[in-house]
Parts: C-alpha cells; structure tokens; sequence
C-alpha cells in the first residue's frame, strides 16, 4: 500500500473538496501567524483531459500563495 509523503512542518496542507455536482476543487491551508487560513487553489485535473491542476502543478501553486502577499487582519469583521 502506497503513502503520501509527509510534507515537512509548517508548509501547510493540499486536499480535494468536491462540490455538489461532483466537480473537484484543489484548497490548500496553512498557518499566518497563528490562524489557520485556507484558500482555493483552482481545478483538480479529470483523467485524460486538459483542464484543470494535476498535483504537482497545485503544490507549486500552494507554495506561490505562501510566499504572497500578507492576509488583512479580520477581527474587525
């Protein structure tokens, strides 16, 4: 049986939510000084099409939105 590899502490986290039509969406989350902030990374790749992320290709794009810009601070809302 195959594992994933354990991503290294504090580079946050990649996974997969469908939604009500069964279409499937790459999120990525991860810490910003001590909240947990989870953002939309785009569109899980179907097998045999053209369209969407394949893994690689959203893990590179988690690792881009780490590096961006600071999130407002929301405790006003």
């Amino acid at each position: 049986m195959a594992t994933a590899a354990k991503r290294s502490y504090g580079s946050g986290r990649l996974f997969v939510r469908a939604d009500s039509t069964g279409r499937e969406t790459w999120y990525g989350s991860w810490r910003v000084d001590g909240r947990r902030v989870k953002r939309r990374i785009g569109l899980k790749r179907r097998p045999s099409m053209a369209d969407g992320l394949t893994r690689t290709q959203a893990e590179a794009e988690l690792r881009r939105l780490r590096r961006g810009r600071p999130f407002p601070d929301r405790t006003g809302l």
